[in-house]
């Protein structure tokens, strides 16, 4: 797992993304050059070593955030909260339901706060011709939205008791649909 911190900034609101997303309520927008590797295996056994990323050729996500090959997809996530999720029937890929990614979180002791959307068009690494995240069952919020559900967002309610709705504050973990279901 990569640890990463970032600066960027967010917009709230109901449609914030209109016509395109009628149900998203914010839109995270990623200053790439904010992007750090925080990872630290002594401090978490599950955190990368640096070293061995580039060793072993594996995704260096962080990477991928800075660079303007097709990578621009992380740097600009649309919002959609739980509550709108369910009212509009979303579900997020062929392989999990949302209820069972809700289900996996709250037993690992967080709550599903709101399911981030990337750009899945041609020009993008998650697009058709290459990671093809469409085929993969990530289903736009409206039909012909050029996003797909690839992020869980979720927080530690001990923690954080910031209330359910459209928008985030305090602190919050960043999941994927393709990692054992949220």
């Amino acid at each position: 797992m990569q640890t990463l911190t970032w600066e960027g900034s967010v917009r709230w609101g109901v449609g914030v993304l209109s016509p395109a997303c009628e149900s998203c309520v914010g839109l995270i927008e990623i200053d790439p050059d904010s992007v750090t590797d925080v990872s630290d295996r002594e401090a978490n056994p599950e955190d990368c070593d640096a070293d061995l990323i580039d060793e072993s050729a594996e995704i260096d996500v962080a990477a991928l955030m800075t660079t303007a090959e097709g990578g621009f997809p992380w740097l600009t996530m649309a919002l959609v909260d739980l509550a709108t999720a369910q009212e509009v029937g979303l579900q997020p890929n062929n392989a999990v339901t949302l209820q069972q990614t809700q289900d996996d979180i709250a037993d690992a002791g967080g709550e599903l706060t709101h399911i981030g959307f990337v750009d899945v068009s041609d020009a993008t690494i998650l697009g058709p011709a290459r990671f093809d995240l469409p085929a993969l069952g990530a289903a736009p919020p409206e039909k012909g939205a050029p996003f797909g559900a690839f992020w869980t967002f979720s927080r530690d309610p001990a923690t954080n008791p910031h209330p359910a709705g459209i928008d985030l504050d305090g602190d919050y973990s960043l999941g994927s649909f393709w990692q054992s279901g949220g």
